[in-house]
């Protein structure tokens, strides 16, 4: 059998499990819903493993008249996990509970899809290309590639160090546009995860001692050269990225 999820567990996901979705999913909204069956439709199928021991020839009809369950016949049997079939008393153990995912009405295979997991959980991801998401990738991306530097240098997350990047000559106007407009968009974010917000190459004062400097490719197709050097005081680098 499949039991609804519990509101514990919808609640955990609204709550302290929520970060944890967004970081590993990638996504910036999470809706929870307690009907599995605004996505979804479900079906019943006997359990011939516990069923065929103990009704023996009873188990073809039986097991025809499970198959022809309603779909209200299914909900009601999830909630009392008891059933009076063709004078067989059926609980939970002897039904599975499959459910299939649904296409809302007004969607595609395109705009939407979706995982089944354990006790009547779907996970449903809308894949419309949204701007902000895809700015948000590449932030994260970008922060990634800076913590593997900052690590392979053996510094501490504490450590503060000012980081400067520049896009390789060979990217075109198109991804310069889109990395410059992340940049902008995703400071707050930035200033969060790394301590600042990246500067032009060519604001970085003469004087600032580099610590490491790598040239990485992100998903978005933008070659940037990163650099990381010890603190630079904004001052000394003109205007900050407006």
């Amino acid at each position: 059998m499949v039991s609804l999820p519990t509101v514990d567990f919808l609640s955990d996901l609204s709550g302290e499990l929520q970060s944890y979705v967004f970081e590993e999913l990638n996504v910036r909204q999470l809706n929870v819903c307690a009907d599995p069956m605004q996505y979804a439709t479900i079906k019943a199928e006997p359990n011939y493993g516990v069923l065929g021991k103990r009704l023996g020839k009873a188990m073809g009809p039986v097991s025809k008249a499970i198959k022809d369950m309603s779909q209200d016949d299914i909900l009601k049997f999830q909630k009392t996990g008891l059933l009076n079939l063709m004078e067989h008393s059926l609980a939970a153990e002897d039904i599975i509970i499959k459910h299939e995912f649904r296409i809302p009405q007004g969607c595609s295979k395109v705009d939407i899809d979706a995982e089944l997991g354990e006790d009547g959980i779907i996970v449903v991801i809308e894949l419309g290309v949204d701007q902000l998401l895809v700015d948000a990738g590449s932030a994260r991306e970008f922060v990634s590639r800076v913590q593997k530097m900052r690590k392979s240098c053996g510094l501490r997350t504490s450590d503060e160090v000012s980081i400067f990047y520049e896009l390789s000559e060979t990217v075109d106007s198109v991804t310069q546009a889109s990395f410059a407009r992340m940049l902008l968009k995703e400071q707050s974010y930035f200033q969060e995860s790394i301590g600042c917000v990246p500067q032009p190459t060519k604001m970085k004062p003469d004087r600032a001692e580099v610590i490491l400097s790598e040239t990485c490719s992100l998903a978005d197709g933008a070659q940037v050269n990163i650099t990381l050097t010890c603190p630079v005081n904004l001052q000394d680098m003109g205007a900050p990225l407006s």
